[in-house]
């Protein structure tokens, strides 16, 4: 990935993290169940095919729910923090 797209990518990604959830129209995001990536392609391209698919990666839909992620900048993966809230649910209700 070349620097100045990477800058580009970033700056547009930021701007799209800012965006609110009231600000979103729902029929203008990408529903989770449709998006597919191509795993043989190199990671610039799959980006670009994410955007494009979704137009903004912190929104999606699931039917008529609209969800807006985020992510914590703590390097734990979203697989880590779902086990340990598993097993803390498991021994809140032994």
């Amino acid at each position: 990935m070349t620097n100045i797209y990477r800058d580009a990518l970033l700056a547009q990604l930021r701007s799209l993290k800012a965006i609110r959830l009231d600000e979103i129209d729902i029929n203008t995001v990408g529903e989770l169940s449709k998006i597919k990536i191509n795993q043989s392609l190199p990671t610039e391209e799959r980006v670009r095919s994410l955007l494009e698919q979704v137009r903004n990666p912190y929104f999606y839909k699931h039917g008529d729910v609209l969800v807006k992620m985020s992510f914590a900048d703590n390097g734990r993966t979203l697989q880590s923090c779902l086990e340990d809230y598993l097993v803390s649910e498991v021994q809140a209700h032994r």
